[in-house]
């Protein structure tokens, strides 16, 4: 099984994941059209469930669209987002890719994950933009038995753990609004045990040739991310102007341009892409009749 993974949570401070929250329609659209056969899990809380979306989510997973793995609330933002990572810990996974739930699936992302794939690597991190640094929370994917057998004995809740150990003991390799956040967390504690890490950065690009003399690392492995027009096999010609749309939605993994229009057009170009159509019809017609909006 190969698993997309995301949180959906209320933080501590009892702030809901609302402004998150409103891309899942869009998210879960993309996921079908550019993951079809992959499984989208959803770690979140009973309370996080309880948005205008919730019902809808429950409705999907009934009819096996999708996964929800209900968890108790996180101790901080930074655990909760460590949540994606839960599946390398299930045997029945082959791989896993967690994600933001602001980052619709692109085409292109695609292309990068099945590239990485074919390489045999155990891990890889897009770098599709200058501010991209080191192992990130929301651009990964993981080999998950590969993965288990480097962690050894040390689950997510041991994780967790070393990771706020280690940035007590050593402060913030990267800056955040949070005391510990999930990226210092997987740079102090996941990227010292990879042997390799495959990078897919921006290139041709001065950003790119700078990240490069900044992260001389003989264990990083550099790769050219996917043109615009790079899409899966099996979906639509590469290059094609709906390709290059579905791209455009997400100029760089993480950063959609709004929620609404993505939605919207993955709904009107549904009839153009047969292998995901009957799924996302299924999608707006369970949104039809529980989506409180």
């Amino acid at each position: 099984m190969r698993i997309v993974s995301l949180a959906l949570f209320a933080d501590p401070a009892g702030k809901e994941k609302r402004d998150y929250a409103k891309h899942l329609p869009a998210a879960i659209r993309a996921h079908h059209a550019w993951y079809a056969g992959w499984t989208l899990r959803i770690h979140a809380t009973e309370r996080a469930l309880e948005i205008p979306y919730g019902a809808a989510l429950r409705e999907l997973e009934r009819r096996g669209l999708l996964e929800l793995a209900v968890s108790d609330p996180p101790r901080t933002p930074a655990e909760g987002k460590l949540w994606r990572l839960q599946p390398l810990w299930d045997e029945r996974t082959r791989i896993v890719a967690p994600r933001d739930l602001d980052a619709i699936a692109t085409p292109r992302e695609r292309a990068v994950v099945d590239a990485w794939e074919a390489s045999g690597e155990i891990a890889c991190v897009i770098h599709d933009h200058p501010q991209h640094n080191g192992l990130m929370g929301g651009t990964t994917a993981y080999r998950s038995a590969d993965m288990r057998g480097l962690l050894g004995a040390m689950d997510l809740r041991g994780l967790v753990n070393a990771g706020r150990q280690a940035v007590a003991k050593r402060g913030r390799m990267y800056g955040s609004h949070d005391d510990w956040s999930d990226q210092n967390v997987l740079n102090y504690c996941v990227r010292p045990l990879l042997p390799r890490l495959t990078v897919f950065a921006i290139e041709p690009d001065d950003a790119a040739d700078a990240k490069r003399r900044i992260h001389d690392e003989p264990t990083w492995t550099w790769n050219t991310v996917a043109d615009w027009g790079a899409s899966p096999a099996g979906t639509l010609p590469p290059g094609s102007p709906l390709v290059r749309a579905m791209n455009d939605l997400a100029p760089c993994i993480g950063a959609v341009r709004g929620s609404e229009a993505p939605r919207m057009l993955y709904d009107l170009a549904r009839g153009h892409m047969p292998w995901c159509r009957d799924a996302l019809a299924e999608i707006a017609a369970v949104e039809a009749e529980t989506w409180r909006r």
